[in-house]
């Protein structure tokens, strides 16, 4: 299933708090080989696996 997502919508993972008060978020990017596997993936879950070879 496609679904559409605001990124206004979208937050980070918060972890607690800081001693001062302030929150804490988890932040963990992924790097361009992970993100190219995850591509993949979505494309071959859509049916559009022979464009996985212009990635």
């Amino acid at each position: 299933m496609v679904n559409a997502v605001g990124f206004h919508r979208l937050d980070f993972i918060r972890t607690g708090k800081n001693p001062d008060g302030t929150r804490r978020y988890h932040y963990d990017p992924l790097d361009a080989d992970n993100f190219k596997i995850v591509r993949q993936c979505v494309l071959r879950a859509l049916g559009l696996s022979t464009l996985t070879k212009h990635l």
